[in-house]
């Protein structure tokens, strides 16, 4: 139940009848009351104060016994005597906020569509991981009915996977040692039950969650297989990072912890430092569909997400985002595709100058500490951060083959005076599910680095895939990005991180269709003319008169 706001009742007197506070059933997002009604326009007298909380939330009003009419307002004031259902004492439904209904409405169109087309489960999935309904002030009212929206995305994208007859462009080989990859990792988690250090709750949530995440990245690699796949994933991106931008711009200062921004969006975003890696991973997604956007709408809503979500990366103070999106951006200007190398340069130094007006002093104060000598040694932070890595290594020579997934923090202990997460996500993988884990999960990193340079080499020699070639590039600069800020905080069992990493194989088998089609083409052309050859679902020779196409769409 949430705290009782006396203070925004009116003062009670000998003057003033008994008042009654009626419960609609939601809930502010900012102070955590209950709404109340309004009077009806024809009560008289109408008594107490109506307040609007800090201007976005919370209405209250004080209401005479009787006065109240949700259902008919309009009869009391032509003098009708029929009593209404709260006069009777009957429960008043209680009333969803419009965000509630929107998002109920959205999830359900994209839960059907998915039964028709997978690849739309996916992105109903990724979206929910960033809004996290349940976690919103709009979304209380679902959280009562105990919906588990993430888990009716996921069975809703694997019966539509299993429902679905669309051809697969690419065959099983294409991503089978990825694959096997997922499946090694999840049976050497559930075997560290055996070699790890003992079974316990901390062990089997994380179980429980690492073997669900490869899951849905196994069927993530299997479903997203095309250019438009990957397009409306990339807006997906997006719009939960718009999202997830302006929850930060509106935060309220109960959202702040020592001047850093925590608790918004989704559960790997609880704290600061997963919330800012997270965006630096996005935002260069975000640049990927500026890119390949052809409409100066759209291109205008990349923008702005742009902007709310590096302003949501300033206010968490997080150095590790930071130092990840400095690489980044490094990157992004020394690999600039040919094509549009003079634009995309102008559009990183436009970027960047205005990035820097939105940061203030005490985010710079911050940053700085990454190159003061003398900051190093005093900041608690890097101080602890250097002991954990070494209490990492000795762990992992104490436990080759892991102390148990889960167990990195509890073991500290032993080695530490303290309890401290690892801040390192190889050495996360290492010191928790051993050697072979951290060689399979190195090797399946190099793959999604080595799968991307040979895809976006192959996608700039086919003049037809412009817009792969700008979304392996995003894909690229976002995988640094990743990479580079997981070597100091722990994104191992943090889903958005394996989407990056999944996402190259993806990218791959959308260039060898397309790279198919053309050679496809080109060689049906020697026995006729032929028609466009994804405008009409697949190449057939035109009749006469026709003549050959000079592109392929898609």
């Amino acid at each position: 139940m949430p705290p009782d706001m006396s203070e925004d009742r009116p003062a009670s007197g000998a003057d003033r009848p008994d008042t009654r506070r009626v419960n609609l059933g939601y809930y502010s997002r900012r102070r955590g009351c209950r709404h109340q009604p309004r009077t009806c326009p024809g009560d008289t007298p109408r008594l107490g104060r109506q307040t609007l909380g800090n201007g976005r939330g919370s209405l209250f009003a004080s209401i005479p016994p009787g006065r109240f009419r949700p259902i008919s307002c309009r009869s009391r004031t032509q003098g009708a005597t029929t009593p209404n259902a709260y006069d009777r004492g009957e429960p008043i439904p209680p009333m969803w906020p419009i965000k509630t209904i929107l998002f109920t409405l959205l999830f359900s169109t994209l839960c059907a569509a998915s039964l028709f087309n997978p690849a739309f489960g996916v992105m109903n999935y990724v979206l929910i991981y960033q809004v996290d309904p349940q976690s919103a002030w709009w979304g209380i009212p679902l959280r009562d009915l105990g919906l588990r929206f993430s888990l009716y995305a996921a069975i809703f994208t694997l019966a539509g996977y299993l429902l679905s007859q669309r051809p697969r462009q690419a065959g099983p080989a294409r991503g089978q040692y990825w694959e096997l990859g997922l499946l090694a990792l999840v049976v050497i988690a559930y075997t560290s039950i055996l070699t790890g250090v003992g079974y316990n709750s901390e062990m089997a949530a994380r179980l429980d969650k690492f073997w669900k995440m490869m899951l849905f990245v196994f069927v993530m690699g299997r479903l997203i297989s095309t250019r438009r796949d990957l397009t409306l994933l990339l807006w997906t991106f997006v719009i939960g990072t718009l999202y997830l931008g302006r929850e930060a711009f509106i935060a309220p200062p109960s959202r702040f912890h020592l001047g850093r921004l925590n608790d918004i969006g989704g559960p790997d975003f609880q704290f600061s430092s997963g919330f800012a890696v997270h965006l630096a991973a996005v935002l260069p997604l975000v640049g990927a569909a500026f890119l390949v956007s052809k409409r100066w709408y759209l291109k205008l809503t990349a923008m702005v997400t742009g902007a709310f979500g590096f302003n949501a990366m300033v206010l968490c103070r997080t150095r590790s985002a930071f130092v990840g999106l400095a690489a980044g951006t490094a990157v992004a200007a020394l690999m600039a595709p040919k094509p549009r190398r003079f634009q995309i340069l102008l559009t990183l130094g436009v970027c960047a100058a205005g990035a820097f007006t939105l940061t203030d002093p005490g985010f710079w104060d911050r940053m700085l500490t990454i190159t003061d000598p003398q900051t190093r040694e005093t900041d608690t932070a890097i101080v602890t951060r250097l002991d954990v890595w070494q209490v990492g290594l000795r762990m992992v020579a104490d436990y080759p083959l892991g102390v148990g997934a889960g167990n990195f923090e509890r073991m500290t202990r032993a080695y530490y005076h303290e309890r401290r997460a690892a801040h390192n996500t190889f050495l996360n993988c290492v010191a928790e599910l051993g050697i072979p884990a951290g060689v399979i999960f190195l090797a399946m990193l190099a793959s999604s680095f080595d799968r991307l340079r040979r895809t976006m080499k192959r996608a700039r020699a086919a003049p037809h895939s412009p817009e792969l070639l700008y979304i392996g590039y995003g894909l690229f600069v976002s995988l640094v990005t990743y990479v580079v800020a997981g070597f100091f905080t722990e994104r191992f069992y943090t889903e958005s991180f394996w989407w990056v990493l999944t996402l190259p194989l993806c990218l791959q088998k959308a260039v060898d269709a397309e790279y198919a089609a053309v050679i496809d083409l080109a060689h049906s052309a020697r026995g006729g003319p032929l028609e466009p050859i994804l405008e009409h679902g697949g190449p057939r020779r035109g009749g006469p008169g026709h003549s050959r196409p000079s592109r392929v769409y898609a």
